[in-house]
Formats: C-alpha cells, structure tokens, sequence
C-alpha cells in the first residue's frame, strides 16, 4: 500500500500474488495493493493473481483509492490475472478505480519488447517538468473543488533529470547502466538489498516471515496466560469452598 507518495520512473518484472483470510480483502497490482500515491511513467510486466475471490485484482493497482492519480502508466495485457484460479478475461490498470488515471494504458508483451515503447518511456523522462505540472494541477484541483477533505500533494520535488533514462532490455526496457539502482526484497524477510549489494531502506508494510513468528508466539503467550489464570481461579474458589 503507498499512502500519498510518489513512485516515479519505476517497473516491475516478477508475478505478483496476494492472498487474504476472507473474499474481498485481497487487494493485488503488478505496481501497488492499495494505491494512495501517485505513479509516474511506470510500468509493470508480470502476471497478478489473487488466491482467494476478490476484484481489486490490477495491472498496476490492485485499488485506486480517492488520493491516488495515474499518469503515464503501463501495464501488460499479455500476462495473467486471476482470482480464486479463475482468469480474468478483462484486464484493466486497477481492479477498482476510485481516484484518478488520466494516463495510463495496456500494452502487449510484443510491444513491451519494442524499440518503440524504449522511446516512449525515455520521452515521458525528458517531458517530466510538463507531466509533473499536469500532476500538481490535478492534486490541486482534487483538494479544492472535486473531492472535498481530501488532500495529496506531489511529493517529487525534483524535475526528472536526476532519474534513470531506459534502455532496450531482452523482454521490456530496463534501466539504462550509468547511475542506475535496483532494488532487490527478498519475499521472507522483506529486507532490501540495492544493486550495490548495500541493504536498503524501503517501507516494510507487508506481512513477513518475522510478523508471522512475533503472531505466533503472542499468541502463545496469551494461551498460556490464560490457562494460568484459570487454573488460579480455580484454586482461589476450592479454598474459598474449603473455609
């Protein structure tokens, strides 16, 4: 989930799968769950599946919530969504669209793979003053008159020449060698590491291997507690019962 930050100049390759205890509580994108952000000249590759029946299953977000705005997005119609096994037929850049997508399109895994689509993204980089002047309007315009009592500012400050330009890659741009940075998570830890092989500092707001161990010891404790408070309980009465 991103909550009123920016994700500019950005992709990603690998499937995404998201699960939940209950229908309707899984939220999946190939970019974000839940976005509260916005999202600048991305795209996204990968299959999308949700384990259990949900329809915030997305290309790039799995919902768009009421701060979030779109521009200049991408996603790949050629690779699978599903939800519960069943596959989704009708593909869109998020299951469920609240906010805004005033850019954001599908694009096949052929044309992903082109020279054309390279450009494209290195073009919307070098336009990033004119994208991010029409991204402040929108934000702007949001809080004032369209949306009242909500507020969401464009947290990207700079003006786009600090980002990475993209390169032809084997199945879809990649980023460009000189001053490029990736970001590697591992799924069980949550814990980053960058192409420089230095840990990370990325928000960890998913549920890891440590969560689930801290959970099942808390709720070990609890059992515990209470079977001694019970026990004790008991002992209390048999003597009250005695006298």
């Amino acid at each position: 989930m991103t909550n009123r930050s920016a994700q500019v100049n950005c992709y990603t390759f690998g499937n995404i799968t998201a699960n939940a205890e209950s229908n309707n509580k899984a939220m999946v994108g190939g970019l974000t769950g839940m976005s509260g952000g916005t999202n600048i000249n991305c795209y996204t590759y990968g299959n999308v599946e949700s384990l259990i029946t949900t329809v915030d299953v997305g290309g790039i977000n799995g919902r768009n919530a009421g701060i979030s705005l779109d521009y200049e997005c991408y996603y790949n119609g050629s690779a699978v969504y599903k939800t519960a096994g069943k596959e989704i037929t009708e593909k869109s850049a998020s299951g469920t669209v609240v906010g805004g997508e005033l850019k954001t399109s599908s694009k096949t895994a052929a044309e992903m793979a082109s020279d054309e689509f390279t450009e494209a993204l290195n073009a919307n980089k070098e336009n990033m003053p004119k994208i991010l002047e029409d991204v402040s309007a929108y934000l702007d315009d949001m809080m004032s008159n369209n949306k009242e009592g909500l507020s969401h500012l464009l947290f990207y400050t700079n003006d786009g020449t600090d980002l990475n330009s993209w390169s032809k890659g084997d199945k879809s741009p990649e980023f460009a060698s000189e001053n490029s940075n990736t970001e590697t998570v591992d799924p069980e830890t949550g814990k980053d590491v960058n192409s420089a092989n230095e840990a990370g500092d990325l928000p960890q707001t998913g549920i890891n291997s440590m969560y689930k161990l801290f959970t099942i010891l808390g709720a070990f404790m609890m059992i515990v507690i209470g079977a001694f408070a019970v026990k004790s309980s008991g002992a209390v009465r048999r003597r009250e019962d005695e006298n």
